[in-house]
């Protein structure tokens, strides 16, 4: 061992006490097994649980690996010879199907690095420590580093005698060893950079100071124009020997590329810089060179798709063809409207602009609006104004309207109040209960939702809030419910009488100005003819019953109303006895029995049609930690904030309905339909 260890441990050299510690660790861990020392890999400490799996990008480069055999058989026959080396010598084991399954497993991908002028093999094998998926540490990060190489293998074998002939002949076995595993980091790693022009910056910089290292002519200041497109060049001769070193060697051989190869067909050259491009065909045109004969850039590789961002940039995000004819006019991707297609879906700015927003399946009707209840006990309020009243001669005050809708039978109540305070709320809807009756549950608008419109809307928000409101809905045993803040659609019910009551009052009211009792009267007259609306189709037969009306049920049993059958008998002119009134009760009973069946068989039957569920796009739920945007209040979507979601809120049928979301405001309840995903999570 101590002649094995010769050039690489230094003799008496102090290396620190962190290194010792390291080497002891090592020593402690070398077990002799099979002939050959095998060691514990010196783990830094709780680093081996952050190991996160690379296998996607493992699979990626064993991919390209399998591509470049395509082109190249001779370098596939010599790779496989390799890695059956290794299976003989134990050094490597084939991966059985169950730990393929495992994609919590971290890979070692590996690639060829072939040499024509180095004696002996030319080919090998290099793995590559370095990788690691997006975010996630990579394999070298989690080891220890330990000491340096302070002596080299090939500097003891220049100084040591010619004629120790022992020393010659073990070392030799150690360098022809198979058993030794090269172990390559990519010092610069373009997966960690999304712009390049910065990474043109950096390797210019790094340029200067090795040419400083060489004490060559060193530029100072910002990088020139001429720097810039020198570091372009090296990234593209890197990138093309990476990719098409076969299709090289036999260009620079004089030779033909293979038929096999995806370059066959553009006849490729070498220029004097010793850049792959295309031979065109139009040379006897006034284009430039770079549009004659565009440079080659590999499909697969992160230096083209930063030159694609580049480019859409330079277009003002234009769409594919735009940046495809602006990358065309100087550089040849194969396939490469495949690949902008790719690159543009990934655009962020562009996807901003893109957004739609979440989509879910129509929801089912609510219980409370399918069963049979009497009117207005389960109720929608909502409110408008102002409306100028006049007061006096020459003054007039705002007054505000109050709507009261039922959920069920879709009757309406309309209340005129003198200002916006909590007293004068509670008055109406004390009235309301006065006539109405039979209310338990109330919905309404979010306090939020008002607060967010002007300023008159806001002063409905304070009242929702208040504290005396919330004692007189708890004494009447009233259930209030709110609708999400900014989903007026949940109220959808109320919402469209709103624009019935605004529509003939425009054109009753004219410029005219109305005395408080003058514009009460006008709103029950609305009240009437709104709730003599028909709720289903209204027939041009003559035969064919008159539509159900909410009418109906709010008065059951009057002349003045036309119901579906023939009620004479309730009608009729006959004297009050007991006989006759019990007689009266059953037929009202019938009629509101007929009144309810035809609610059910008419109106119920097109709220079941309303909404098309045959054949529905399946829909993607947001998920908790999903980046999205929240609409707001202008039409620009760059505007509008960016935020995660929190929590998801499920509904009855088990769909996600509204979302809590953490923005730099803090957390917002909002429904689906004003989130735009991003997919970026």
């Amino acid at each position: 061992w101590e002649l094995e260890s010769l050039g690489i441990r230094g003799d008496g050299i102090d290396t620190g006490l962190n290194e010792q510690d390291i080497l002891k660790e090592f020593d402690e861990s070398i077990q002799f097994v099979d002939n050959r020392y095998c060691v514990k890999l010196p783990w830094k400490e709780g680093m081996q649980e952050k190991l996160g799996t690379n296998r996607q990008v493992a699979l990626r480069r064993f991919n390209g690996l399998v591509e470049r055999f395509k082109r190249d058989p001779e370098l596939y026959r010599e790779y496989g010879e390799v890695i059956n080396g290794y299976l003989e010598e134990g050094i490597v084991e084939r991966c059985t199907s169950e730990r393929l399954a495992d994609e919590s497993s971290f890979y070692l991908p590996h690639h060829a690095v072939v040499r024509d002028d180095k004696v002996g093999s030319r080919l090998r094998i290099v793995f590559d420590g370095a990788s690691h998926a997006e975010g996630q540490y990579s394999l070298n990060d989690c080891l220890k580093t330990g000491p340096n190489f302070e002596f080299w293998p090939c500097k003891i074998v220049i100084e040591s005698p010619m004629g120790n002939l022992e020393l010659r002949k073990e070392f030799q076995t150690v360098s022809q060893n198979k058993c030794v595993v090269y172990d390559s980091q990519f010092v610069f790693d373009l997966n960690k950079y999304s712009d390049l022009n910065k990474v043109l910056v950096i390797t210019t910089l790094v340029k200067r100071f090795v040419n400083k290292l060489r004490k060559l002519p060193t530029e100072v200041g910002p990088c020139s124009a001429a720097e810039l497109l020198e570091a372009e060049q090296d990234w593209i001769k890197f990138e093309q020997n990476l990719v098409y070193s076969s299709e090289l060697e036999r260009i620079k051989s004089g030779k033909q590329i293979s038929k096999n190869s995806s370059l066959y067909k553009l006849a490729p050259y070498l220029d004097d810089n010793n850049v792959l491009r295309v031979r065109g065909r139009l040379e006897e045109s006034e284009f430039s060179s770079n549009e004659i004969h565009p440079i080659i850039l590999p499909k697969q590789s992160k230096f083209s798709e930063l030159l694609i961002r580049r480019e859409h940039n330079k277009v003002c995000h234009g769409g594919v063809s735009a940046t495809l004819s602006k990358i065309r006019s100087r550089y040849w991707i194969p396939k490469g409207r495949q690949i902008v297609k790719r690159v543009l879906r990934d655009c962020l700015i562009c996807r901003k602009y893109s957004l739609k927003p979440a989509q879910q399946i129509t929801a089912q009707l609510p219980k409370n609006r399918i069963l049979e209840n009497p009117p207005f006990t389960v109720t929608g309020i909502d409110f408008t104004g102002p409306v100028i009243i006049r007061s006096g001669k020459e003054s007039n005050q705002k007054s505000y309207i109050t709507l009261f809708t039922c959920a069920v039978t879709r009757a309406l109540h309309l209340e005129l109040t003198t200002d916006m305070t909590t007293k004068h709320f509670i008055l109406s809807l004390r009235r309301f209960l006065a006539r109405r009756g039979n209310c338990k549950v109330i919905i309404s608008d979010n306090a939020k939702s008002f607060k967010a419109t002007d300023n008159i809307l806001r002063e409905f928000a304070k009242i929702l809030v208040d504290v005396d409101l919330k004692k007189f809905v708890g004494i009447h045993e009233i259930t209030w419910q709110f609708i999400p803040p900014h989903a007026p659609w949940w109220g959808g019910f109320y919402e469209r009488l709103m624009r019935s009551i605004k529509e003939p009052l425009r054109k009753i009211l004219g410029r005219a100005s109305l005395s408080f009792e003058e514009m009460t009267t006008i709103l029950a007259e609305v009240e009437l003819v709104l709730n003599h609306r028909p709720l289903t189709y209204t027939s041009n037969d003559l035969d064919e019953p008159l539509p159900l009306t909410p009418a109906h049920f709010l008065f059951p049993g009057q002349e003045n109303l036309s119901y579906p059958v023939h009620f004479l008998e309730i009608f009729t002119n006959q004297p009050s006895t007991k006989e006759n009134l019990t007689r009266r009760v059953v037929y009202q009973t019938k009629l509101l029995r007929h009144i309810w069946g035809k609610w059910k068989n008419n109106y119920l039957m097109q709220l079941r049609n309303a909404h098309n569920f045959v054949n529905s796009p399946p829909v993607r739920d947001l998920k908790k930690g999903e980046v999205v945007l929240l609409e707001g209040t202008t039409k620009s979507k760059f505007l509008w904030p960016l935020g995660v979601i929190e929590d998801v809120i499920v509904g009855r049928d088990g769909h996600i309905r509204s979302c809590i979301v953490r923005t730099s405001k803090g957390q917002l309840k909002r429904p689906i339909q004003l989130i735009y995903p991003l997919e970026i999570i």
